[in-house]
C-alpha cells in the first residue's frame, strides 16, 4: 500500500511539473478538407457546411484562420482589417470576424475534426519595416526577406500570443502554414546574424557564406554557409517546440500539422537550402502531422515531367516522406481544383491516379483542397 501511495505522489508531482505531458495523443486517420474561403452561400448556415463536406466524404476540415491584406472573406463579409486580421478572438490582431467559435460547434456537432490553418510568417499585419527580415544579395548589399523575422522579440511575442490564443477554442488541431520557412540567403538581419554569431563563433557575412558572384544567385557556397543554414533550420524547430509548449498549457490534446513542399521529402538538401526544413527536426519537435504539398499540377510544371512521370515522382515522394515519419504522421495534400484563375474542376479520374500513385507508396492520409464549397471535394476517392 505505501509502495502504491508513493507511486500516485510521484505522479501527480510529475503531472504538476510537466503539465502538457500527462496525455496520450492519437494520431487519427485524415481524409481532410482545406478551406480557403467558405462560399457565402453558407451565411449563418455553418451547420449545412460542416454536415455536406462529412457526406462528401471528408472527416476533418483544416480551415484557414487567417486573413492577409487582399485576400478573400469567409463567407463574403466586409473586412474591417483591410492590413489583415485573424479569425478568432485576439487582443493581438484585428479581428475580421469570430469564425473559429462557431465553426468548432458545428464541426463537433457533425462529427468532423476541426484544425485551425495558421499563417507565422507572411501575416501582413506582422510584414512591417520594422519586423522584416533581411537577406544577403549578390552584389555584396542586403534586401528585405521573405517575412517577418521570428529573430525579433516583437515579432515572436505576437505569434506567441496569436497561438495561445488560438489554443483557447475547442479545436482538434494546428496547421501551419507553408509560409513556416526561412529562405536561402535569409537571415541577413542584425537579430538572426547576431545571435548566430553569439552561438557558433562564426562570423554572419555575406563573405563568409558565398564566393563573389555578381551575375548569379551568389554562385558556389562557402563550407560556413552549410553551417549557417542548419542553425536556421534548428532554430525553426525550436520555434515551432516553443509554440507548441505554450499552446499545450492551454489545450494539451492538440494535434499539430506542418506543411512541406515537395521537394523536401526526395531531396532533403534542396529542402535544408531554400526553405530550411528538416523534416526530422521537425517531428522530433512535436509535429504530429507532416503535410505534404503534393500539387501534381505544379510539380508536373516546374520539374517538367509528363503524367507517367509526375506520378511516379509522387510514389517516390511517399516513399521517402514515410521512411522519414511513418505513414501515420504523413498527410499529402492532392489538389482537386487547379490553381489558375478558373479554378476549375479537376477530373475525379486524374485525382484517383494521383490518389493511386501516393498510395503505391504507403500513402493513407490525405487532404483535398483547394475547397470553398462541400461541392468542391465530391471528386476523387
Amino acid at each position: 500500500m505505501k509502495v502504491l501511495l508513493t507511486a500516485l505522489i510521484t505522479a501527480f508531482s510529475l503531472a504538476w511539473a510537466y503539465p502538457f505531458e500527462i496525455y496520450e495523443k492519437s494520431r487519427p486517420a485524415v481524409e481532410g478538407a482545406q478551406v480557403f474561403v467558405i462560399d457565402p452561400f453558407y451565411e449563418g448556415r455553418l451547420d449545412d457546411f460542416f454536415r455536406e463536406i462529412k457526406r462528401a466524404g471528408s472527416d476533418t476540415v483544416f480551415l484557414r484562420v487567417f486573413h492577409n491584406k487582399g485576400d478573400r472573406v469567409h463567407l463574403g463579409g466586409e473586412n474591417p482589417c483591410p492590413e489583415g486580421g485573424v479569425y478568432f478572438a485576439s487582443e493581438t490582431a484585428c479581428v475580421t470576424a469570430d469564425i473559429l467559435d462557431s465553426a468548432s460547434k458545428s464541426a463537433e456537432k457533425h462529427g468532423v475534426k476541426l484544425f485551425a490553418w495558421m499563417a507565422t510568417r507572411s501575416l501582413s499585419f506582422l510584414k512591417t519595416e520594422d519586423n522584416l527580415s533581411l537577406s544577403f544579395t549578390p552584389d555584396g548589399g542586403k534586401s528585405g526577406g521573405y517575412g517577418a523575422n521570428i529573430f525579433n522579440p516583437a515579432v515572436r511575442s505576437a505569434l506567441l500570443a496569436l497561438f495561445t490564443e488560438l489554443a483557447e477554442y475547442e479545436i482538434d488541431g494546428i496547421l501551419l502554414q507553408d509560409d513556416f520557412i526561412m529562405k536561402y540567403a535569409e537571415g541577413a538581419d542584425p537579430f538572426a546574424c547576431k545571435e548566430f554569431s553569439e552561438k557558433t563563433g562564426m562570423a554572419c557575412t555575406a563573405e563568409e557564406f558565398f564566393y563573389p558572384s555578381a551575375t548569379s544567385a551568389f554562385g558556389k557556397r562557402k563550407t560556413a554557409y552549410d553551417r549557417w543554414n542548419r542553425w536556421k533550420a534548428d532554430e525553426l524547430a525550436k520555434l515551432f517546440l516553443e509554440i507548441r509548449r505554450a499552446c499545450r498549457l492551454i489545450n494539451p490534446k492538440l494535434l499539430w500539422a506542418v506543411n512541406i513542399y515537395y521537394e523536401t521529402p526526395v531531396y532533403a538538401d534542396k529542402g535544408l537550402l531554400w526553405y530550411s526544413h528538416d523534416m526530422t527536426k521537425l517531428v522530433a519537435s512535436g509535429a504530429d502531422y507532416l503535410a505534404i504539398m503534393a500539387y501534381h499540377e505544379q510539380i508536373s510544371r516546374e520539374m517538367r515531367l509528363g503524367e507517367r512521370a509526375t506520378l511516379d515522382y509522387l510514389k517516390n515522394m511517399a516513399l521517402s516522406s514515410i521512411g522519414k515519419a511513418g505513414s501515420g504522421q504523413i498527410i499529402f495534400k492532392v489538389q482537386v481544383r487547379r490553381f489558375d484563375s478558373e479554378r476549375s474542376p479537376i477530373e475525379a479520374d486524374e485525382i484517383n491516379s494521383v490518389r493511386s500513385a501516393l498510395r503505391s507508396g504507403g500513402g493513407t492520409n490525405f487532404i483535398r483542397l483547394p475547397v470553398n464549397s462541400p461541392r468542391d471535394i465530391s471528386g476523387g476517392q
